[in-house]
């Protein structure tokens, strides 16, 4: 999906259900570890992300970014 670098690209998937789309043989090993260490923060923090509150800190509609937090009871 473009050229996005590779962190840009595991937050966007953490945003749900960690679904991204990446040729692994093609990673520099560098990527791949930090894959990996996606994937293990992850799995740490998905019950906050499938059960927690979301809250949108900034609009993507007001600005060019968006800031998004995820909070547990």
């Amino acid at each position: 999906m473009g050229n996005q670098s590779i962190k840009f690209k595991t937050d966007v998937a953490m945003m749900e259900k960690l679904g991204f789309d990446i040729y692994v043989g093609g990673l520099k090993p560098n990527e791949l570890q930090f894959c990996q260490q996606a994937v293990s923060n992850y799995k740490r923090l998905s019950p906050v992300i499938w059960k927690g509150d979301l809250y949108r800190l900034v609009s993507p509609y007001q600005r060019s970014r968006a800031v998004l937090m995820y909070v547990n009871q």
